[in-house]
C-alpha cells in the first residue's frame, strides 16, 4: 500500500519519489557516537552501511525513517510521533536512521528497501530482513508498541503472516504497512493471506486485516474482473457496511478506511442508490468522528475530512 503525503492526498496523487545520484548517504554524513538528549531520537550519523555495521556489532535492529523535508505528512509524523516520549525511549533499543529521500544516493536505498512514498518507517535486521513497515496515519499510541513487538519477535513479517494467531502477532500484522511489491506478491495473493490471518485473529485486529484484504482484493479486481470475484468482494463490502455502523469496532481502522478510493465506491454505487446512500452516510459519520478525534494527528484528521468529501461526491447520484 503506497504511503501518501498529505498535500498530495488532497489532490488524489501519490507522493512518489524521484531518482537521485549514486552515493548512498543518510541525513548526516559526519560520524559520531555522542548520544542525543533523552528528549529526541539519536539518529545514526554516517552512511547506511555504517549504520548496518553498528547494528550488527551491537546486535540491534535498524529503524529506518524514509522521508523528505518538503513532505507535509512527513513533518506531521515528526511533530507527533517522533516527539512522543514512549517512542523516543523505544528507539534507543534500535539503530535509528533518518534517510532523506532528496539527498544524493538516497533513491538507491529506496529501491533496495522497496519504499515508494513518504513517509515510511522500516524495522530491519542488519541483513535487511524486513520485520515491520509503518506508513503513518495510525492512532499515535500505536507506534511505540509496534517497535516493542518487533523487538520481541524477530521473525520476518511473511513468517508471522503465515501462522499468526496470538494477540501480539495479530496486532503486529494488522498495523503493518502492506506493499505487495515489497513482498514480491501480487495483490490477489496478499489479499488471500490477509483474509486467512483475519480468520485467526479477533477484535480490532481482525477488522483491520479484513479491510486490508478488501483493499488489495479491489486492486486485483480492477485488472481481473470476474463474476465470482465480484460476489466475494460484495460480501466483504456488506461486512464493511455493517462495521461502519459500529463506531467502537471501526475507529481503530480509520487510517485504513481513508485509503480506499473509487475502486470501492464504484462497486457500492452498482448496488443501487439506496445502499450507496446508506453506505455514504455511515462512512461520513465515522470519518467526521475521526476528524474530531485527538488520538490522531492533525494531518490524519484533515485526511478524514478529505475522505468525507470524496465519499460524498462518489456516492451521491449526481456526484
Amino acid at each position: 500500500m503506497k504511503e501518501l503525503c498529505l498535500s498530495m492526498v488532497l489532490f488524489g496523487s501519490f507522493c512518489l519519489v524521484s531518482g537521485c545520484g549514486d552515493r548512498r548517504e543518510i541525513a548526516h554524513p559526519a560520524a559520531t557516537s555522542t548520544p542525543a538528549p533523552a528528549h529526541e531520537i539519536a539518529w545514526a550519523r554516517g552512511s547506511v552501511d555504517e549504520a548496518m555495521a553498528t547494528a550488527t556489532k551491537g546486535r540491534k535492529l535498524l529503524l529506518i525513517y524514509w522521508g523528505a523535508k518538503w513532505c507535509p505528512y512527513c513533518q506531521a509524523l515528526k511533530n507527533t510521533v517522533f516527539t512522543r516520549q514512549d517512542f523516543i525511549e523505544k528507539t534507543a533499543l534500535f539503530v535509528p536512521v533518518y534517510l532523506d529521500g532528496d539527498l544524493p544516493g538516497a533513491q538507491a536505498w529506496g529501491e533496495t528497501f522497496k519504499v515508494s512514498g513518504y513517509p515510511t518507517l522500516l524495522i530491519l535486521k542488519p541483513d535487511r530482513t524486513e520485520l515491520a513497515r509503518m506508513s503513518g496515519g495510525m492512532d499515535l499510541s500505536q507506534y511505540a508498541s509496534l517497535l516493542d513487538e518487533a523487538l520481541q519477535d524477530k521473525r520476518p513479517i511473511l513468517g508471522v503472516l503465515a501462522t499468526a494467531s496470538r494477540p501480539e502477532e495479530c496486532h503486529r500484522l494488522s498495523y503493518h504497512g502492506w506493499d505487495p511489491q515489497a513482498l514480491q506478491l501480487d495483490a490477489a495473493r496478499l489479499a488471500e493471506l490477509l483474509t486467512s490471518a483475519a480468520a485467526r485473529c479477533a477484535g480490532a485486529d481482525q477488522v483491520r486485516l479484513q479491510l486490508s484484504a478488501l483493499n488489495f482484493g479491489l486492486q486485483d479486481n480492477a485488472e481481473h474482473a470476474r463474476a465470482e470475484q465480484q460476489a466475494s468482494l460484495m460480501e466483504q463490502i456488506q461486512n464493511f457496511y455493517t462495521l461502519l455502523g459500529q463506531p467502537q469496532m471501526i475507529r481503530p481502522a480509520i487510517d485504513l478506511i481513508s485509503g480506499f478510493d473509487d475502486a470501492l465506491f464504484n462497486i457500492v454505487m452498482q448496488q443501487g442508490g439506496d445502499f450507496a446512500g446508506k453506505f455514504r452516510d455511515r462512512w461520513v459519520a465515522r470519518m467526521q468522528e475521526a476528524a474530531n478525534d485527538e488520538r490522531y494527528g492533525d494531518a490524519d484528521r484533515l485526511i478524514a475530512v478529505a475522505s468525507v468529501l470524496d465519499a460524498t461526491k462518489a456516492l451521491t447520484p449526481d456526484h
